[in-house]
């Protein structure tokens, strides 16, 4: 379980969160909840082949009571 990919905006552009991902990644079907409004990493993520499901839910306080919503991506 990969809790956060967090890359520092210093480091945007960089390949750096295409690196990080692959080492997780082993072809299997992948699932993420992304905070709401994070548009750069939604396209990252669509660019990797995830898609935008119907599930969303509003974290606990301890993620600032942000609004998520789930993206997975099915293995080729």
């Amino acid at each position: 379980e990969l809790a956060r990919l967090y890359v520092s905006p210093a480091f945007h552009g960089t390949g750096l969160a295409d690196e990080l991902l692959a080492e997780i990644d082993r072809g299997e079907d992948l699932y993420l909840w992304l905070i709401d409004g994070n548009e750069r990493a939604h396209r990252f993520y669509q660019r990797r082949g995830f898609v935008d499901c119907d599930e969303a839910f509003r974290a606990g306080p301890d993620w600032g009571n942000v609004s998520m919503h789930r993206m997975k991506r099915v293995a080729a």
